[in-house]
């Protein structure tokens, strides 16, 4: 095989997220696997008691409900890395730092402005529960952002981080609110100027990330 040839069959990482938009049944699994948890232990020791072992099974049968009916809210976000040039590019041209924000000024741009950027240029298909691709527009992208919570929010930075092999220094995200201005997560350094060539777009849509 030729360079070319091996050039032209090059590809990025790839990675999935899948984000439930139902989080009141999100809350209420955790609540029942908590409870199951609970249960499950108060009864450790007991046989020997003669006592018999908690009866778990409604609480099974509610969990494996829940998770249907989650599955049933979840969309899946294909994620893809995109060349190191166009991910400087966006960090560059993604705003200034804002007032208060700690993380923001260590770095020297908009973090939340960055990533949402990035989320929606590295995704380059949502698909529903059914397996169905959706085409996802620039409103729904902000009614995403608006519904998600943080961990949420960790999950599509996590997969920014991995799909274009940013080396951090641990969560590249952890304790970064979204929602406010003074989070202090911890995130890869910015790159040099060197690798600010690229082609790709900026605009989010969901198109395939160009190959280097």
């Amino acid at each position: 095989m030729s360079v070319e040839e091996i050039l032209e069959g090059s590809t990025f990482p790839k990675d999935e997220v899948n984000v439930c938009m139902r989080q009141d049944l999100v809350d209420e699994l955790e609540r029942l696997r908590t409870q199951r948890i609970i249960s499950a232990a108060s009864g450790s020791g007991d046989v020997r008691l003669g006592r018999p072992q908690p009866d778990t099974s409604e609480v099974d049968d509610q969990i494996e409900e829940l998770e249907r009916q989650m599955e049933a809210s979840t969309l899946t976000f294909h994620m893809q890395g995109i060349a190191s040039g166009e991910y400087n590019i966006i960090q560059r041209t993604s705003g200034k730092p804002r007032n208060g924000s700690k993380i923001d000024n260590q770095m020297g741009f908009n973090t939340e402005a960055f990533y949402q950027k990035a989320i929606k240029r590295c995704c380059y298909k949502v698909t529903s529960p059914d397996g169905d691709e959706v085409k996802f527009t620039d409103k729904q992208w902000e009614k995403l952002f608006s519904r998600i919570n943080d961990g949420q929010m960790d999950q599509f930075c996590g997969s920014v981080e991995k799909v274009n092999r940013r080396a951090a220094r641990g969560n590249p995200t952890r304790g970064l609110s979204f929602g406010s201005a003074n989070g202090s997560g911890q995130m890869q350094p910015q790159l040099t100027e060197s690798e600010s060539q690229s082609s790709g777009s900026e605009d989010g849509s969901l198109s395939e990330p160009q190959q280097s």
